[in-house]
């Protein structure tokens, strides 16, 4: 799925992701993205933000 996405988009393109799991990361910076964690939403301790490179 991550990398029908990147073929799709444009660098500096913002994609953001509820799950935070290590292989969503993984996926995502495979797929030519920078991955950052950020703060989540009440009751998420965090999610993922990812821009194409």
């Amino acid at each position: 799925v991550f990398s029908i996405i990147a073929s799709v988009t444009n660098s500096g393109s913002i994609l953001v992701t509820y799950s935070s799991k290590g292989s969503v990361r993984k996926s995502l910076t495979t797929c030519g993205f920078k991955v950052t964690k950020v703060p989540g939403p009440p009751g998420k301790f965090e999610m993922v933000r990812a821009v194409r490179i």
